[in-house]
Order: C-alpha cells, then structure tokens, then sequence
C-alpha cells in the first residue's frame, strides 16, 4: 500500500540515478525544494562515502545520517526535525559527513526504523540513492512510495536503466511503484524522447531539459534550482516531473520563492 502525506503527496520518494553524472542529486534537491513553500520536505543524502549535497548547498552538517542512524531508537520526530540542517529556503537536509572516513553504512533495522520515524518528521522525504544498487538502496526503494529512476536520453543509460529496474524487480521492488525522470534532455537527443517510454516499459514522469544557465545559477550560489533561477525552464521542468509524480499541482503562489516567505506573516486571530 502506498502511504501517502498531506493532500495525497508520496510520503518517501527513492531518487536513484541509473548511473553516474545523470544528476540525481540536482533532481533530488531541485523536486524537494519546489516544496517548501507549501510542505516540510527533507533530502537524505543516501549515497554512501561519496554524497555532499550539504556541500553542493553550502551548509554545514552537524548531525550526519550516520551519527543519527545511531541514535535513531531513541529520537522522536521532533527531535529528527532539529538533527536536519536548514537551508535559508526552508529545505531540510541529512547529510553525509565531509570526512569519508566517517561514513558508515546502516543495517536493516536501523534504516528501517530511520524511514519510519522520517515519514512522521517530515512531508516529504526525498532520498538521494546516488547511483548505488547495494542492500541499502534496496530497502529504500522497497519501501518508498515512489522510486525515480533517473537517466539521460544516450542510448547507454537506457541500457543501465533496464537492467537496474529489473534489478530491483527481481529484489522485490514492485514495478508500479518505479517512474523514469529523463533529465539533460537537448534538442537532438540520441533516442527520440517518446520511444523511451515503450524501450523502458516504464511511465516516464517527466523530462527535464538541459539549461546550463540555471543550473550553473543553483550550483555556483549554493541555493536550490527554483530559488536561484524561478521562472526558468529547468524549474518549469522539475515542477512537471512533480505534478507528474504526485498528481500535485504547484501553483505559483504555493510555490513562493525564499525571499516571497520572508514577508509572509500569520493570519490574524478571529475574535
């Protein structure tokens, strides 16, 4: 059964790059970001030893995935809400720590027991899988709401694509639950964007064009795609793939960017 948060949204959703340099992590950030004016989303940095979205957002971690996951039987969703980082946008990050040594790789139970206390602590979370298919990456996508598996449209991706879905099949993810994002798509891509669909025998959520000018904005300022370029056809993109995913319309004013939020004043008390 998928379970589901406010107004219907998935509650975990399993981002998992088919392999590397596809941007998984950008795509991660950039869905769960469109979210904060309206929600409380949160990205786990899941990919082991080699994951920085805090770095890629500018923000220093204190609590690691790795240092909550040791604590994780004894927290309450209050207390996971304070261990996440906070960006200025409002976005909730668990990250992984700048020294590698320091990483670690959780057991079942923990994990579990962390996705569960997650989906009460925050609406909703967002995992970043990297491009890793290991027994973590599995348990995620098992229990996730929604797993995106995300490619480029060259031929070769398409190929690692099929193969990782029927990876995670074979392992029980069930196939109803698995969504395509192509994202770096060009003018002339190397498979035609409509044949992807019945090549993947997978739904494909969206398509996220290639615009170097706003995703250079996001990275070089360290904020997310939709406060450091709105308005631009990545964002249009990335709230399309949402839509798409959720059945979730974002509207422009739900979607208020940072600095919208900073004037935002509760409504008066009625007599």
């Amino acid at each position: 059964m998928v379970s589901v948060g406010a107004d219907g949204r998935p509650s975990i959703v399993a981002i998992l790059g088919v392999k590397g340099g596809v941007g998984a992590s950008v795509i991660a950030v950039g869905l769960a970001s469109e979210l904060t004016g309206i929600a409380s989303p949160c990205v786990v940095d899941l990919d082991l030893y080699k994951g920085d979205i805090a770095g890629l957002l500018g923000l220093t971690v204190t609590d690691t995935l790795a240092s909550i996951l040791g604590m994780v039987s004894v927290m309450d969703p209050v207390a996971l809400r304070g261990a996440a980082a906070t960006h200025p946008s409002g976005l909730s990050i668990i990250g992984q720590p700048d020294a590698l040594k320091d990483a670690r790789s959780p057991d079942a139970p923990e994990l579990g027991a962390f996705l569960t206390l997650a989906r009460q602590a925050f609406d909703p979370v967002f995992i970043d899988c990297g491009s890793r298919v290991d027994p973590q990456t599995v348990q995620v996508c098992a229990e996730a709401d929604v797993v995106v598996l995300v490619t480029t449209p060259e031929l070769l991706s398409l190929r690692d694509l099929n193969r990782v879905s029927a990876l995670l099949i074979d392992l029980g993810v069930p196939r109803d639950r698995l969504r395509v994002l192509v994202n770096k798509a060009d003018r002339s891509p190397e498979v035609p964007l409509d044949e992807i669909g019945p090549l993947t025998g997978l739904p494909v959520a969206g398509v996220v064009r290639r615009d170097l000018t706003a995703a250079r904005k996001a990275t070089g300022s360290g904020q997310p795609v939709p406060d450091a370029a709105p308005g631009s056809r990545l964002c249009a993109d990335l709230q399309g793939a949402w839509t798409a995913l959720s059945g979730e319309l974002l509207e422009p004013a739900a979607a208020a960017r940072w600095w919208q939020r900073l004037f935002q004043r509760p409504s008066p008390a009625l007599p």
